[in-house]
């Protein structure tokens, strides 16, 4: 009982031992599932953080295998990062199916050390810095490398850029027109090429560490002192400032503009120069003020008007003179147009010639006008003035007064006394009709017949009348120079054409231009002038450049225009465009009524020319016989022997019979009548008469008995004939 009581106690106290053996089993079971949870879990917060970091990851093993992947390194690859397990690293960074030379997970296997290159990866599409770490466990043993890629492609990108914007900046700054340079530490310690240019110096080596006063001249280091130096301490920009230098390679002085502003400067406060050369620029702004000082002194004193316009026509600058020869101050001009100081007719004219003149035309012309109530002729020259675009911004002008030059007319005009003859009081008409226009005329007619009067009539009474008149004998002008008479030449265009001459068209700018004998000009000049008709414009002789005139034409010949088309010495083409309006002068033989009035108007005339202190008597009997000459050169010849009369007779009495000279008479005394007639038949008819009797009355020395029986009428009749007459 005993050994059984003993064994009992000794199977219950092993049991005892066994359940504490138990107990510790579960107990470290328990630890051991808490440690493998523990573990679990580190492993879990291991891989979402190596998941979480935003850099692109990779553990590899000593193989050159992925161990594992980041999700961003899995996403930037394309890969599911289960199926990266086991490819080689440099197929995934590298994109090759070995190692390249200076792999970097090779290096760290080989030194133990972190290791990083900067790589071109086409895997992951960039270029990307590698850094290389080594992976130990929890022995320390080394069993493989973190890789670690970061992005550089934008830091690369924004390298480059960097450096091309800094090689640019550099270029720029070589290259700049203004000298720039750059004070740290009141030193110089940067300069560009037109610095080291301005400054006379052969490198900027002889610049850099220069303090600025060694270069400024004396007189201007208190400008730097205060204008400058101070402003940029308080951090303030400079505005331009003028200062001088001295140039070290020849002590030239030169003028300087200086701009700054406060910069940075490799971390150290400093400021940076914008430096121009105005030493030129002063000198042409001094020779400037002295040209315009010449040009107020030749304003203010010359002699004729001048005056400046703006696009407007409006006056903006007038001098003394156009003041004094107006009566009107500047005040009173200046802001006025050419209608509101010289009225609508003569203001329209000018208007139409500035208008040209805006355009870019240069016009010289005569012209007259009414200033006090006084025609004032005018020789006008007007330019256009060009801004620095050589855009036209106005008009400058200078008017001569060249009213004592006018030239003194051929004839008065006939409003003075009237001419008798009813052919010539139609051609008048026609004449008046004409002048209302400014189409060409075509005057024909017998050589002397007054064809270049009639013209001045035309002109004096025409719109045109304030221009200028000239006439040319084309037969008078040798073939090779009438061109160059018409259209003036340029310098060098012949033989002894040294300079350049404007020529008839030109000069008759705003009038009319007579052409006298055209049926004389050669053929080619003849195509020229239609040229001109048709554009108004031409060139001169040697030149290039076109000429538009504004000149009226008239054309007289006392040849038969159409038989010199059909035998070839006339362009039929000219002549069309010549024939708008034609006006034939009747010979003098068919008016003679006229032959008083013209006598007396080429005596007062001669008179005038002669500087006879007394008008010219004008013997009766001598006017009856001037009246029955035939006149063959018409009122050219009718001028030549009144003119040879007065000066034989001293100027005093006009007397052909005690003179002695014998008119050529004939014994028959013819009139020619036109056919159509100009004038109504009874006027024509009463026209004859009155011819028939006057020439009675003269064969007879006045006595009406004779001159009755010559007539075939009783002397009674005569008499209520010429008390008509003298009613008429």
């Amino acid at each position: 009982m005993k050994s059984e009581s003993y064994t009992k106690q000794r199977l219950i106290g092993e049991v005892a031992e066994l359940r504490g053996k138990v107990a510790e089993l579960e107990e470290a079971a328990e630890r051991s599932r808490s440690v493998e949870k523990a573990i679990e879990k580190a492993k879990r917060q291991w891989e979402r953080t190596f998941d979480s970091v935003p850099d692109l990851m990779a553990i590899i093993d000593k193989n050159y295998q992925v161990i594992r992947l980041n999700k961003p390194m899995a996403h930037r690859c394309g890969l599911d990062p289960r199926d990266a397990v086991g490819m080689k690293c440099y197929k995934l960074f590298h994109g090759t199916d070995c190692p390249p030379p200076a792999c970097p997970h090779k290096l760290m296997w080989e030194t133990g050390e972190e290791t990083e290159a900067e790589v071109f990866s086409p895997t992951l599409g960039g270029t990307f810095l590698i850094s290389v770490s080594p992976f130990h466990n929890s022995e320390g043993k080394l069993i493989g490398s973190i890789h670690v890629a970061r992005d550089v492609s934008l830091l690369k990108k924004a390298e480059e850029a960097l450096r091309e914007s800094e090689a640019r900046y550099r270029a720029l700054v070589d290259v700049s027109p203004v000298a720039i340079v750059v004070v740290a530490d009141d030193r110089y310690v940067f300069v560009n090429q037109e610095a080291v240019k301005m400054a006379g110096v052969e490198s900027a080596d002889q610049i850099l560490g220069l303090r600025p006063e060694e270069i400024v001249e004396p007189g201007y280091r208190s400008v730097v002192e205060e204008q400058i130096r101070k402003p940029l301490i308080e951090g303030r920009t400079i505005s331009p400032v003028e200062l001088q230098i001295r140039r070290r390679m020849d002590g030239t002085i030169r003028d300087l503009e200086v701009a700054a502003s406060p910069v940075i400067h490799r971390g150290r406060p400093a400021a940076q120069f914008v430096i121009r050369d105005i030493t030129d620029r002063k000198r042409a702004r001094q020779r400037l003020v002295e040209s315009e000082e010449r040009f107020r002194a030749v304003f203010e004193s010359a002699r004729e008007c001048i005056f400046v316009k703006d696009r407007d026509r409006r006056y903006t600058h007038v001098n003394p003179y156009m003041e004094s020869l107006l009566e009107l101050p500047a005040s009173f001009i200046v802001g006025r147009t050419d209608e509101e100081l010289y009225g609508p007719k003569a203001g329209s004219h000018l208007k139409a010639v500035d208008f040209r003149v805006l355009e870019g035309e240069s016009v010289e012309q005569e012209h007259t006008r009414s200033i006090k109530g006084n025609s004032v002729t005018f020789l006008d020259v007007r330019v256009p003035m060009r801004n620095a675009d050589r855009e036209v911004v106005g008009i400058c002008g200078i008017a001569r007064n060249i009213t004592g030059r006018k030239p003194v007319r051929y004839l008065d005009s006939p409003e003075d006394e009237e001419y008798r003859s009813e052919a010539m009081k139609s051609i008048l008409q026609a004449a008046a009709m004409a002048a209302q226009t400014d189409s060409v005329v075509l005057l024909t007619g017998e050589s002397g017949s007054g064809k270049d009067y009639l013209a001045r009539v035309i002109h004096d009474n025409s719109k045109r009348a304030e221009g200028p008149f000239f006439s040319i004998n084309c037969a008078a002008v040798a073939p090779e120079l009438a061109e160059s008479e018409l259209f003036g030449h340029e310098p060098g265009a012949y033989t002894g054409a040294r300079g350049r001459q404007r020529g008839l068209l030109e000069l008759a700018e705003g009038g009319t231009l007579l052409l006298n004998e055209i049926g004389e000009l050669p053929l080619t000049l003849q195509a020229k002038l239609l040229t001109f008709l048709d554009s108004r414009c031409f060139t001169r002789v040697g030149g290039r450049e076109n000429i538009r005139v504004d000149a009226r034409l008239i054309a007289a010949t006392n040849r038969d225009v159409r038989k010199e088309v059909s035998e070839g010495n006339f362009r039929a083409d000219l002549f069309y465009r010549l024939n708008v309006l034609s006006i034939k002068m009747p010979p003098l033989r068919e008016r003679g009524k006229d032959i008083p009035v013209l006598v007396r108007r080429i005596v007062n005339e001669l008179g005038r020319e002669l500087q006879l202190h007394e008008a010219p008597e004008i013997d009766a009997q001598a006017m009856r016989r001037l009246s029955r000459y035939e006149w063959p050169g018409n009122v050219r010849e009718l001028r030549n022997v009144i003119e040879r009369c007065l000066i034989l007779s001293g100027g005093t009495r006009l007397s052909i019979d005690s003179l002695g000279l014998e008119l050529k008479e004939s014994s028959y005394t013819n009139w020619t009548v036109a056919f159509p007639p100009r004038s109504s038949l009874t006027e024509t008819l009463a026209d004859l008469k009155s011819r028939f009797i006057e020439e009675a009355l003269s064969r007879c020395g006045g006595n009406q008995q004779q001159a009755a029986m010559i007539l075939g009428i009783s002397r009674f009749a005569l008499g209520r004939h010429l008390k008509k007459l003298e009613q008429e």
